[in-house]
């Protein structure tokens, strides 16, 4: 039983990378894709209807920013206590955590904006940072939320891509 969850470990540690390196790519296309998308359909405009306004929000998508908010608000109590409690003065990698940690949640307060795809590519990459950071203390146990943020981050980018292909008619009226 404890080899099994050394084994487990492991691997989640072999993937911290690469999926962190995923998680930053895809996380920034989505952000790309939704900054060209709000400048076509706004013309530059603030309020206008965007295609995260039309788009319904998925299962693995409300779970998913609902965790990253959830570990971004533990995270902040965590480092907040943590920091009062030692004395120790504060440093830049804290700063930079506290400063992912607040981004982490982000998805989860503009839900109901036009900002949200927007902000899930930010927590993706937010998320792939966090998991560098923290490393090999306990980076393992973000890959498989980070995973299901790549999954959301390239759904949207599909979708997107899907959306803008022109429509033909597919309707024969009569054979040759």
């Amino acid at each position: 039983m404890e080899d099994a969850v050394i084994g487990v470990t492991q691997f989640l540690v072999r993937l911290i990378f690469p999926l962190a390196i995923l998680g930053a790519l895809f996380g920034l296309g989505l952000m790309g894709s939704e900054i060209v998308t709000f400048a076509r359909y706004s013309g530059g405009r603030s309020g206008s209807a965007t295609r995260s306004e039309r788009a319904k929000p998925f299962a693995s998508e409300k779970i998913s920013v609902g965790i990253c908010a959830t570990l971004g608000f533990l995270g902040l109590i965590a480092l907040i206590m943590n920091s009062a409690r030692r004395n120790l003065p504060p440093s830049r990698w804290s700063a930079l955590l506290f400063g992912l940690l607040i981004l982490l949640g982000t998805p989860a307060m503009l839900w109901k904006s036009h900002w949200r795809v927007f902000m899930e590519g930010i927590a993706t990459v937010t998320l792939a940072g966090v998991s560098v950071l923290t490393g090999f203390s306990i980076g393992f146990v973000f890959v498989p939320l980070l995973a299901v943020m790549i999954w959301v981050s390239l759904r949207h980018l599909l979708l997107a891509s899907w959306r803008s292909l022109p429509r033909t008619a597919r309707r024969v009226d009569s054979l040759p």
